[in-house]
């Protein structure tokens, strides 16, 4: 079959879920990832699938009919330029978490040893130990499959950095840091109607949910670990749940040993935490 056939039966497949602008889009992702031709190499020259691509191909619209995220039936994502590969048992990179990682490149502090807690497909840690040079990242994850992934990625972008598969909530260890990240679980369940199918069905619950109970456990538990763990004068760099941020500053003003400072994401909204420990 050929490229105009193909594009034409994606189309007529997907037009109820995807827009046609996003159907584009997934349409030369697709085609990209089958044939590594480029778009213009595509439309130049009207290529044609193999027997095996095309059976590829079908099975990727069938896959796209279920809402299923494209990033899973590649099985990679761009992150801030670079290219990670990831599965369901870890978290789609959000384009907020590359504004965090911006910042802390951006940012002027020290960074010789950074910790990356709640690492997923180690986009952050990795992202870091690429641009900051002679940093020493450590990534710290609870799920198994995401530390293969990890150490997939790491050697992938040929990076060296420590990988630790623990429970953050049962996590010691001697050594301090002089930047702590974090993008925790920090949606509540009473959030779920508002989330779309492909995210419910397919990512997993583990890295997107919190109890509502305790919506701020994970930083409660960072900035504890902080106490003893992050040097003077070292920060953390939190992404946040925006409607928790009026709760965010009243946790961290109990900790008379840090100071803050809120920053909005690209949507306006409240989404990073930068903190510095003074004493």
């Amino acid at each position: 079959m050929d490229f105009s056939f193909l594009r034409k039966k994606f189309n007529e497949s997907l037009f109820d879920i995807y827009s046609s602008e996003e159907l584009n889009v997934i349409f030369y992702n697709i085609m990209k990832q089958l044939t590594d031709k480029s778009k213009v190499e595509l439309l130049t020259d009207n290529y044609k699938l193999g027997h095996d691509k095309e059976k590829l191909f079908f099975e990727y619209i069938n896959r796209l009919s279920k809402n299923e995220p494209l990033q899973y039936i590649l099985g990679n994502t761009l992150f801030n330029n670079l290219e990670f590969d990831l599965d369901s048992s870890v978290l789609i990179p959000r384009p907020e978490t590359e504004e965090l990682v911006d910042l802390i490149i951006k940012y002027e502090c020290k960074k010789d040893k950074i910790l990356d807690i709640c690492s997923g497909s180690g986009c952050i840690a990795i992202t870091l130990a690429k641009y900051i040079k002679r940093s020493d990242v450590t990534a710290l994850e609870i799920c198994s499959n995401a530390v293969k992934i990890i150490n997939n990625n790491a050697d992938k972008h040929n990076v060296k950095i420590d990988i630790i598969c623990k429970d953050f909530f049962t996590f010691h260890t001697k050594s301090s840091f002089d930047l702590i990240v974090s993008n925790p679980p920090y949606l509540t369940y009473s959030q779920k109607d508002k989330i779309s199918k492909n995210v419910l069905n397919y990512e997993p619950h583990q890295a997107l949910f919190v109890n509502h109970n305790d919506p701020l456990i994970f930083y409660k538990s960072i900035l504890d670990f902080s106490k003893s763990n992050l040097n003077v004068d070292g920060n953390i760099f939190f992404e946040i749940n925006h409607i928790f941020y009026d709760e965010m500053i009243q946790l961290v003003s109990k900790y008379q040993n840090f100071s803050y400072k809120l920053m909005k994401d690209f949507h306006a909204k409240n989404r990073f935490m930068i903190l510095k420990k003074n004493v």
